[in-house]
């Protein structure tokens, strides 16, 4: 089965290959708009903004990073009052589902505790939970907020905020189970991990 023309000059601006690009539209017209989506998929910013083009609708910057998983330039977009609307929220919730980016917990959690509108957190909550049904999203996005406050404050990235989190967890449950025991037994090893970088 042949590639589609769009589809093939979506994989080639995610490689950033506007070389073979420019070759195509002396083929084919080419749609710009499957340019942009694929230079913003493939998270190439600069390529995007040196990139001539009439077409610079948010909506297609916003699928491409969003099926990239470029979380901040998703972020980005989201929070620019000018160019975001319900319509933009949903297809960002849309592309992260299409970009495989919601099948999983872990990844889900971190996907949600980085993204910064409230209507696309809560639509990865939605989506995750059509593949795991049993999923608490009150207490997913609860967890994805401590761990954004934690990054925040302690200025650390995803994967030591949600080591720190662990920790506490398991100190507050062994604590709850073993309250006659001394303190400096339920201290967890990840806090002197934390305290030893930040």
């Amino acid at each position: 089965m042949a590639i589609p023309k769009n589809s093939a000059v979506r994989l080639l601006a995610k490689e950033n290959n506007l070389t073979a690009i420019s070759n195509l539209k002396n083929l084919f017209w080419v749609q710009e708009e499957h340019v942009i989506v694929g230079l913003a998929w493939g998270g190439h910013t600069q390529a995007l903004k040196d990139y001539p083009s009439s077409q610079r609708w948010p909506i297609y910057e916003i699928e491409g990073y969003a099926l990239g998983r470029h979380i901040e330039k998703v972020n980005e977009i989201s929070h620019d009052s000018d160019r975001v609307d319900s319509h933009l929220i949903g297809l960002a919730i849309i592309f992260y589902e299409e970009g495989g980016h919601t099948q999983n917990l872990p990844e889900t959690l971190e996907l949600i505790t980085r993204t910064i509108h409230r209507g696309i957190q809560e639509g990865l909550i939605r989506s995750l939970k059509e593949t795991l049904p049993s999923v608490d999203g009150e207490l997913l996005l609860a967890k994805a907020d401590k761990l954004s406050m934690l990054m925040q404050q302690h200025k650390v990235d995803y994967q030591h905020a949600l080591a720190i989190l662990t920790d506490v967890e398991i100190l507050e449950t062994t604590a709850m189970s073993n309250e006659n025991k001394s303190i400096h037994h339920l201290i967890p090893s990840g806090f002197f991990r934390f305290c030893s970088i930040g």
